[in-house]
């Protein structure tokens, strides 16, 4: 990796997401960004970044997909990580697949909207999973997203009756109190905060 690229962080960054992460090994660094326009690279501070786990049934990353789609938010960049198995296709969203290439990290911006979205497309490497996890959160905070929703699929089979009862297949969970008193009305039987136990 060149220093040209990471010169866009300052050491006095560092030193501070490395105080604020404490145990996360690797920083920001390991995140590679590249813009679509380097003459114009976009700013991502105070965002909120919608990021989809590659999980059951790839259900976070259809969500990202969907939200792209709809909300025709143009793709700003990629991302790069040694932790993430490579990937490479054609334009997801064009009909007529002109040859757009699209790879396994990209970023969606929507200005409009204050959000960012990180379309995932490849898992993260067998045994890799820790260090990438550690990675995204120094990135997250070296970039001052505003708040990060992580968006995941899990097996309907793990619901209790009283969970089935209730009919709505959506689960929110939350890490701070703001986050649960301003969602969805139809979420409020589904929000609990991460460190509570979810009802049985």
């Amino acid at each position: 990796r060149t220093y040209k690229r990471i010169s866009l962080v300052s050491r006095s960054q560092v030193r501070s997401l490395h105080e604020q992460v404490g145990s996360v090994k690797h920083s920001a660094l390991s995140m590679e960004f590249f813009p679509s326009d380097p003459k114009n690279p976009p700013t991502f501070k105070g965002t909120t970044l919608i990021l989809p786990s590659v999980s059951v049934a790839n259900i976070g990353q259809l969500v990202a997909d969907l939200l792209v789609a709809t909300l025709d938010s143009p793709r700003v960049g990629y991302l790069e990580n040694e932790n993430v198995l490579p990937c490479v296709g054609n334009d997801p969203y064009d009909p007529a697949a002109t040859g757009c290439i699209a790879l396994g990290l990209e970023l969606y911006l929507d200005k409009e909207r204050n959000i960012t979205i990180l379309q995932q497309r490849s898992p993260p490497r067998p045994g890799a999973q820790k260090k990438y996890a550690e990675e995204v959160a120094a990135w997250v905070l070296a970039t001052g997203f505003r708040e990060v929703v992580i968006l995941a699929g899990v097996d309907a089979g793990w619901r209790t009756e009283r969970q089935i009862g209730l009919g709505l297949q959506l689960c929110h969970l939350s890490s701070s109190q703001t986050s649960s008193d301003t969602c969805h009305p139809k979420l409020h039987h589904w929000a609990y905060k991460i460190d509570q136990p979810l009802p049985v």
